[in-house]
């Protein structure tokens, strides 16, 4: 048996290149080219309508309690 499991480590791995890309000032890709059905997590720094067309949205911190809350 594993020390951790897959979970949570698929959470550990996540998390860490949500803040990589937060820390390296990333940029998203426009939205027009996510694929049907993919959205930001949800986040107190969620671009907001105007930030989106800009197409200079920084990629947003992951709140992994915050994603787990969510109801879509």
């Amino acid at each position: 048996m594993p020390a951790i499991s897959y979970i949570e480590l698929g959470v550990r791995y996540t998390h860490c290149l949500w803040s990589v890309l937060h820390t390296s000032k990333a940029k998203l890709p426009p939205s027009s080219c996510w694929p049907a059905g993919v959205s930001l997590p949800p986040n107190d720094q969620s671009p907001t309508g105007s930030e989106k067309e800009s197409r200079e949205v920084q990629v947003p911190l992951f709140d992994l309690q915050r994603f787990l809350n969510a109801k879509t």
